[in-house]
């Protein structure tokens, strides 16, 4: 999210998830929850390589799976 803080860009992702939290299927009368963990990170002068980047949002992304679990 291009020119968004670090907080405004939390406020956008924990967004998203409740949208994927609310949507409901019902294939063959059968109830499937749709759920969605997505990790972010910063971008600053000291940020190396685009693998760098993405390694950094997978552990963001890993720590949510991991707190989204925990909770009842």
């Amino acid at each position: 999210m291009v020119g968004s803080d670090t907080e405004r860009a939390s406020e956008i992702a924990g967004e998203l998830m409740d949208h994927f939290d609310a949507l409901r299927f019902e294939p063959e009368g059968r109830a499937l929850e749709c759920r969605a963990s997505i990790g972010a990170a910063t971008l600053d002068g000291d940020t190396g390589s685009v693998d760098d980047i993405l390694s950094e949002a997978d552990k963001a992304m890993y720590e949510v799976k991991s707190h989204r679990r925990s909770r009842p």
